[in-house]
């Protein structure tokens, strides 16, 4: 009998997560296990992934990027002095605007746990209880590889490139495409916090969200039941 793809995917995370001699090394994004991890989501979590960033794409493909992004075309008749307050003032609105669609995004993620497939579920369990084997004094790195599947290689490149993961059917304009970069780096910063607390200076801003998105990835890592064994494809 031919082994399924989720049994042929259990068995690579089991020998990448056994046999890696680095840490560092698991789960890098070249590796076989991780185009079929990231490969399987992506097959999957269409509804997650228009629930998280199709609104925020939508926003910002509308919103009236040119108004407020340095670089635009300027009046002779401005001072380098006030030239310089427009250029602080459109910084000041483009940080603002991008802090508050990552926000956004973020508080979106941590109520969407339904939203993930219980196929994608059942292989984040067995990558999540891997790691937990493997590295039982570790906690952070237990849930690290379903973070960055999830998130980073997945969320994170579609609000980069919406066009590409099919959210909107043109490519979006150069300066939404900043924008849009702006908001991507912002989110993969806050997730970075999460995992590692790298980032003092986000301390406050991302201490009240600490239990929801714990409380989401326990949603989606962790069993509601026995964990079944792994499967045999020898």
């Amino acid at each position: 009998e031919t082994p399924d793809l989720d049994a042929i995917i259990r068995k690579l995370i089991c020998e990448e997560v056994y046999a890696s001699g680095s840490r560092h090394l698991l789960f890098c994004r070249f590796k076989p296990v991780s185009m079929l991890l990231e490969a399987f989501v992506d097959a999957r979590c269409a509804p997650l992934l228009e629930t998280c960033v199709g609104p925020i794409v939508a926003d910002v493909t509308v919103a009236p990027v040119p108004h407020f992004l340095p670089g635009r075309a300027r009046s002779s008749s401005l001072t380098s002095a006030e030239l310089a307050r427009n250029d602080d003032s459109a910084d000041s609105q483009l940080e603002a605007s991008v802090l508050s669609w990552s926000l956004r995004l973020l508080d979106t993620v941590t109520l969407s746990a339904h939203l993930v497939p219980a196929a994608v579920v059942g292989l984040f369990v067995h990558l999540r209880a891997t790691m937990a084997k493997q590295y039982p004094d570790q906690p952070a790195l237990h849930v690290a590889p379903v973070v960055v599947v999830l998130l980073l290689r997945y969320l994170v490149r579609a609000v980069a490139d919406p066009a590409g993961y099919g959210l909107i059917d043109a490519r979006p304009s150069p300066g939404q495409t900043r924008v849009l970069r702006a908001v991507a780096r912002k989110f993969r910063a806050f997730i970075t916090w999460f995992l590692w607390r790298s980032n003092p200076s986000l301390d406050d801003l991302l201490q009240p969200s600490f239990e929801a998105i714990t409380s989401f990835f326990s949603a989606i890592s962790l069993p509601s039941g026995p964990l079944p064994e792994t499967p045999r494809l020898d």
